[in-house]
């Protein structure tokens, strides 16, 4: 992208834009890029359609149309457009989204729309809506052991779910979103022409949606809730895993966000063995977790804890702890108390064993007090002790 300004009435703005050509896959790096620049509030000038960019397909973009809502659900939940001639007090245009287009944060764009003279018209600016984040509530579904289930429907039912799943996650890897999916959508017809494993969809051309990339993981995790609710914990696997085969790679990070409340990408960094990129992606989650309840944002940063500590990043993952510990309110619980431990047990394994040491007296300090938890004070005892012979 290059460079550019943006006058807005009086006021001056630095803005990119970005300009066709020069990829092997133009319209994946520029929705890449406006992810990015939007995730930071920078502004991006638009003067062009995406399909511009390397989008061919005329049955599901017809004419190079600027299909605004699909713009911007493909960049992300915390983005907004705005139409630069009606901040300027120019006419509405003929067809709303002509260009040129500015894009970002909501926060920019509020922010770049102020300097107009008048209040814009209320279709001058479009915002993306929030998307669900937390999934907390479904945690049965894969904490729970399953629940057994009669032997003459129990193939059968697996099947369904995985074809529900792979379904799902085909169109999603398309590209296609549908946000009203239910299971009775689904009915066996092993005789119908494109049935997958002789299960096929219904209704389904009068609820989709089409984006110009696959949708971002909040954007998928939030399109799979309607199914979500009507699973059942033995249900659960069999969808998710028809999903992440007919989704592909990409489908890691939308249960990454649903079981993990990863909202930035730390467990994929993790998973490719990029310990910079999950140590940058970790801080960004740290930093962005005001999406979540307080309890998914203590869950997320305790699965990020663990799976840090496993893949040897201890430093890492008493960050990850020590996060999750300034967001807890009760200082004497034991949930404290346990991660306070863990915490612990990761600044020994960094190599700061007087830490780790301070650590481990205060969770014994605090069983002392309020004994709640007498394994765990068993298990710190014994580790301070060996602190104590290594010399921490």
């Amino acid at each position: 992208m290059k460079p550019v300004e943006v006058q807005v009435c009086d006021d001056l703005f630095p803005a990119f834009e970005p300009l066709p050509g020069g990829d092997h896959d133009p319209l994946a790096s520029l929705f890449a890029e406006l992810t990015e620049r939007t995730g930071r509030g920078e502004l991006v000038l638009l003067t062009r359609p995406p399909s511009e960019f390397g989008l061919s397909d005329e049955r599901r973009f017809p004419g190079h149309r600027w299909l605004v809502g699909a713009l911007m659900r493909s960049i992300g939940d915390d983005c907004a457009v705005a139409v630069l001639d009606m901040l300027s007090g120019g006419a509405r245009p003929v067809e709303w989204g002509l260009p040129p287009l500015l894009v970002s944060s909501r926060a920019t764009i509020r922010y770049v729309a102020s300097s107009a003279e008048d209040v814009p018209e209320p279709n001058a600016i479009i915002e993306t809506p929030r998307l669900r984040k937390d999934f907390s509530e479904f945690t049965r579904l894969w904490a729970a052991e399953s629940e057994p289930e009669p032997p003459d429907h129990f193939l059968h039912e697996q099947r369904k779910l995985f074809a529900i799943g792979h379904t799902l996650g085909r169109l999603h890897g398309d590209g296609v979103v549908w946000e009203d999916a239910h299971a009775d959508q689904f009915i066996y017809s092993p005789d119908y022409p494109g049935n997958f494993h002789g299960w096929v969809v219904i209704d389904l051309d009068e609820h989709i949606g089409t984006l110009y990339r696959p949708p971002p993981p909040a954007l998928s995790a939030s399109d799979l809730l309607p199914i979500l609710r009507e699973l059942r914990p033995s249900q659960y696997p069999w969808f998710r895993h028809g999903y992440l085969e007919g989704r592909g790679p990409d489908g890691g990070r939308v249960f990454d966000l649903i079981e993990s409340g990863d909202l930035t990408g730390w467990r994929a960094a993790l998973r490719d063995e990029r310990p910079d990129r999950a140590r940058e992606r970790l801080a960004a989650q740290i930093a962005a977790d005001y999406d979540l309840s307080v309890d998914a944002r203590l869950n997320a940063l305790n699965q990020a804890g663990m799976a840090f500590s496993r893949a040897g990043l201890h430093a890492d993952a008493a960050t990850a702890y020590e996060a999750a510990l300034t967001r807890r309110s009760d200082t004497t619980s034991d949930d404290y108390r346990v991660t306070r431990f863990n915490w612990s047990q990761a600044r020994r394994r960094a190599g700061d064993l007087e830490a780790a040491r301070c650590g481990l007296e205060e969770v014994l300090a605090l069983e002392a007090a309020s004994p709640l938890m007498p394994q765990l004070e068993h298990a710190a005892s014994v580790t301070l002790q060996e602190l104590r012979e290594e010399g921490g």
